[in-house]
């Protein structure tokens, strides 16, 4: 008899009334045409995925009644909530294992092809979806492979996967499995679109591409290749080029002493100007000051006549 209870109390007023309003035959209720079990059976369905009960059936009529953008939102929060992000990432049914079937009821009239498909939208929102096994289900792409972001981005596959595990864009479950979001794929364009080549760096170092690429060998700075078709020239996210520069020009000094250029400074000490950047930003080299109209490395001033500082 409490059970009784506990099952009229789950169905709530609301279905009660839908229930009754049906049972006597009222033409003037929401989802006309679809057999009374098929709507228990959803609302079921709902109430158990949105509050862990198998008896909320209330809290599923509920959602049933929502507009097909306010429930994909519902489930999208409670799939936030009860999926960690590993798992959402892992596939849908990774991460909900069979409560989604992907595939259409042989029943006719049943909600769960209908209710699948906007738990299939939601849980795009916020994690993979399988195309194989769901590609017979249109739902909008939110998801793309290596290959499919590649030619959206205009990219070689390799490079752009290079590109992406350097800067932790998009998700890598294996070593040579990649999947971007609509969000990554907008992120790695705009990191596209900042990338510069090497005779480019020359206007924000100030000092000649070889002497740049020797910080680049030293592993101070990362090039990318492959990344522009029909080019094999290496390319620099401009703000790390930007980083450096002031990473480097930040270790100087202000003494207001008689000091040298970085250039006069590296031919005195025979080194090369890479070499010599490659000191002070690992602190074996201090300047002793920045020379305000200079560019980039430029303005960069050792002490005449004598090695600056050492930095311990």
């Amino acid at each position: 008899m409490a059970g009784s209870r506990a099952k009229v109390e789950a169905i709530g007023p609301r279905l009660e009334l839908f229930i009754e309003g049906r049972l006597l035959g009222r033409d003037t209720l929401a989802l006309e045409g679809v057999p009374l079990h098929h709507v228990i059976d959803a609302c079921e369905f709902l109430g158990r995925f949105l509050s862990g009960d198998d008896q909320s059936h209330q809290i599923g009529f509920d959602a049933l009644m929502l507009a097909d953008d306010d429930l994909r939102d519902r489930l999208r929060l409670r799939l936030l909530e009860i999926v960690p992000a590993e798992e959402r990432q892992r596939g849908l049914y990774g991460a909900l294992g069979s409560i989604v079937y992907g595939r259409s009821a042989n029943e006719a009239g049943s909600l769960r092809p209908w209710i699948e498909r906007q738990l299939l939208q939601a849980f795009a929102e916020v994690g993979r979806i399988g195309r194989k096994r769901f590609r017979d289900i249109e739902i909008e792409r939110r998801e793309f492979t290596l290959v499919e972001a590649a030619a959206k981005l205009d990219v070689a596959p390799k490079a752009l996967s290079r590109f992406a595990k350097h800067l932790g864009i998009g998700h890598t479950p294996w070593k040579d499995a990649h999947s971007f979001s609509n969000e990554d794929v907008i992120a790695l364009r705009d990191k596209l679109a900042e990338m510069i080549s090497l005779p480019e760096t020359i206007v924000i170092t100030g000092v000649p591409a070889h002497e740049f690429r020797f910080l680049e060998r030293a592993g101070l700075i990362k090039g990318h290749t492959g990344l522009v078709r029909g080019s094999k020239g290496t390319r620099y996210l401009r703000s790390d080029v930007v980083m450096l520069v002031e990473r480097v020009c930040a270790a100087a000094k202000d003494d207001d002493i008689d000091a040298t250029t970085l250039f006069s400074y590296a031919k005195q000490t025979r080194q090369s100007q890479g070499e010599v950047m490659r000191m002070v930003v690992e602190g074996e080299l201090v300047p002793c000051r920045l020379d305000p109209k200079a560019v980039g490395f430029r303005r960069l001033l050792f002490l005449r006549g004598k090695e600056p500082e050492n930095r311990r």
